[in-house]
């Protein structure tokens, strides 16, 4: 699967599933509605432990316990939100695990937990003794919104409220006019004509002797590779060609700010790091679940900065260039923790590019499941 199958598919996966209400994954990684004080008899763990999955165990055990109306109510909740339990009733958990406190048996003797993830897709917790017998085990997807226990217009009423107030309190910088480019970003020569569309070589090329029959063109090349970014790898999401390299000046060995000389390695650096200063201002745009469209300009860093404080991962995506200089991205917002991303999709035009400044298209799709992405991969490797 390509880059532009990837996005296509990131786009599409939502409105097939989200339309329909099924549980599918927000800007931040712990749950938006606070969990109220659990009895210290529904603890099942110490503070110590923040997994998501510790705190959604503790909630979902002690709703049980505190009364579905029948045996039959609690297995079809059980098997809606796909959680499967192995050692006894889920409403039993607190009294198996906890009755002497977090992580001991009701007769006191000591537990161990584990949380694993299968395939990224489910969170499976595992209680066993001292000698390493299992005591009690529960699975269960990685799931936004079964995490948070929201429905999906809370949710996305919440991201809307949040994205709004974001904007109000960090307003728009006075832009520079388009002749002038900001001080934060050094002038440098032109790209030679020759140079490839996109990234220029991702990293320091070493001289090829067979390429050049003399020394003074071998000069001209190793000269040349000398000047090309450094990248330093990072990870993936999903594909090699949504990364989060780290680019570097190959003169003081900083991360690349050059977007005269090196466009998409700048621009790559800024929408992961959230560090480059800009003025770059997206005037992102959302549908609704009613498919209205919400239309919200937000400076980019001030964005960037939160979703990394919310244990995002970022990472970026070239879709397109086109000849006459425009350029459009991915931003892509992952939390696996919570089993969704967010995409952001760019369009940059020229001037944007060369100064660092000024309002540019952007739309969100929101919420995107990870495992449903997962799935997407796995059956195109089939």
């Amino acid at each position: 699967m390509n880059l532009k199958q990837t996005i296509a598919a990131a786009l599409l996966v939502p409105r097939l599933i989200t339309w329909a209400a099924e549980p599918p994954a927000v800007v931040s990684s712990q749950p938006s509605h606070p969990a109220a004080p659990l009895a210290e008899a529904h603890r099942l763990f110490p503070d110590s432990l923040s997994s998501p999955a510790y705190r959604f165990v503790e909630l979902y055990a002690a709703e049980a316990a505190a009364g579905l109306p029948a045996d039959r109510a609690i297995e079809e909740k059980l098997f809606q939100d796909g959680v499967i339990t192995e050692g006894g009733p889920i409403a039993s958990l607190p009294s198996i695990v906890a009755a002497k406190g977090p992580l001991t048996t009701a007769e006191g003797v000591p537990l161990s937990v584990s949380v694993a993830t299968r395939l990224g897709r489910h969170y499976r917790l595992e209680w066993r003794d001292t000698l390493g017998a299992p005591v009690y085990a529960i699975s269960f997807p990685i799931d936004h919104l079964l995490l948070t226990r929201q429905t999906p217009a809370e949710r996305e009423t919440r991201l809307i409220s949040f994205l709004r107030s974001l904007a109000s309190s960090h307003p728009s910088p006075s832009l520079p006019s388009s002749s002038s480019a900001p001080s934060s970003v050094p002038s440098s020569p032109a790209l030679p004509s020759s140079a490839p569309v996109g990234f220029s070589e991702l990293q320091r090329a070493a001289p090829s002797s067979s390429s050049t029959s003399t020394p003074d063109a071998r000069e001209a090349e190793t000269e040349r590779a000398r000047t090309l970014p450094l990248a330093i790898p990072g990870d993936f999401l999903f594909t090699p060609d949504i990364n989060n390299n780290l680019y570097l000046s190959p003169i003081d060995s900083i991360p690349v700010n050059n977007p005269r000389q090196y466009p998409v390695e700048t621009l790559s650096n800024i929408l992961t790091t959230a560090e480059i200063p800009n003025n770059l201002i997206l005037d992102l745009s959302y549908t609704t679940l009613d498919r209205e469209k919400v239309r919200i300009p937000i400076p980019l860093n001030p964005l960037l900065r939160h979703l990394r404080q919310q244990g995002c991962r970022l990472f970026f995506g070239l879709s397109e260039v086109r000849h006459d200089g425009r350029h459009t991205c991915l931003l892509m917002a992952s939390d696996p923790s919570m089993g969704y991303c967010h995409s952001i999709r760019i369009r940059l035009n020229p001037e944007n590019i060369e100064n660092l400044s000024g309002k540019v298209d952007a739309r969100l799709t929101a919420y995107i499941p990870l495992s449903r992405i997962l799935s997407l991969f796995d059956e195109n490797a089939q």
